[in-house]
């Protein structure tokens, strides 16, 4: 039988408890070290909010909230004399006669040439309602691919993509109610008026201008223009999200204010 010398057991007892307490402080600061580094993750990590709307959703939102906006930017711009009122939405003469309404002025027609102006803006304001159903049935061909890059994008990034999109399409469509409305408050008829006038003058440049297509451009600019104003709103304002599509979608992706 081996016998073990009573010195070797009091040598080898302590080294051992140091060993066993070493290698116990080692393994409690590992699983606190594996803690700290799974909180740290964890803090780093983005947090991904739950119930996200899926892609028809989304699509559908933007719609929503180009339909929200485009109804109040119509209904603003069918205020009467809201073109005037605004300097930012007022139609000023066509540059092709800048130079016929200063000669004009000069030459005691400044009251003709003010009217010009004021019909100008007034058919704005009569052809604007119609444009409500022609955005509307321009905004259903936005596809899914497209929301989903709209809906992360800038704060006006849906009207930038409609108002490249369907620019030229709303153009074409917008063009016969301005027409109408042209010809409705007059428009028409003092411009024939002031060119015929200005164009007997001597030593003049004759001048011609497409009223049709100059009041269509400026109308849908100001159109494109409080589309954007209503769109942030709805991005960063709770109270703009006026449906409860408007508040899932937008409310998900909302940025937090820094």
């Amino acid at each position: 039988m081996l016998k073990v010398s009573s010195r070797l057991v009091w040598v080898v007892l302590p080294i051992s408890l140091v060993v066993v307490l070493f290698l116990s402080g080692v393994f409690n600061a590992s699983a606190q070290g594996l803690q700290g580094l799974k909180k740290q993750v964890q803090t780093l990590a983005p947090t991904k909010k739950a119930d996200a709307p899926d892609e028809k959703t989304v699509a559908d939102g933007l719609k929503e909230a180009l339909r929200v906006g485009t109804g109040k930017t119509v209904d603003h711009l069918s205020q009467q004399g809201v073109f005037m009122k605004e300097p930012r939405l007022t139609i000023p003469l066509p540059p092709e006669l800048k130079a016929l309404g200063q000669r004009l002025t000069q030459l005691g027609m400044k009251q003709e040439v003010d009217e010009f102006i004021l019909s100008l803006n007034q058919a704005a304001e009569q052809a604007a309602p119609k444009a409500r159903d022609i955005f509307i049935e321009a905004l259903q061909k936005m596809t899914l691919v497209d929301a989903i890059k709209i809906i992360q994008g800038k704060e006006d990034e849906a009207t930038r993509y409609f108002q490249t999109n369907t620019t030229e399409n709303l153009t074409k469509a917008f063009t016969p109610p301005i027409h109408q409305a042209l010809e409705s408050v007059g428009s028409t008829a003092r411009y024939r008026k002031l060119a015929q006038k200005y164009n007997s003058l001597p030593l003049v440049k004759k001048v011609e201008v497409d009223l049709d297509k100059y009041v269509t451009d400026k109308t849908l600019a100001a159109m494109f223009l409080l589309l954007a104003e209503e769109e942030s709103r709805i991005r960063k304002e709770s109270a703009a999200r006026t449906t409860p599509l408007l508040q899932r979608v937008f409310g998900y992706y909302a940025k937090p204010s820094p």
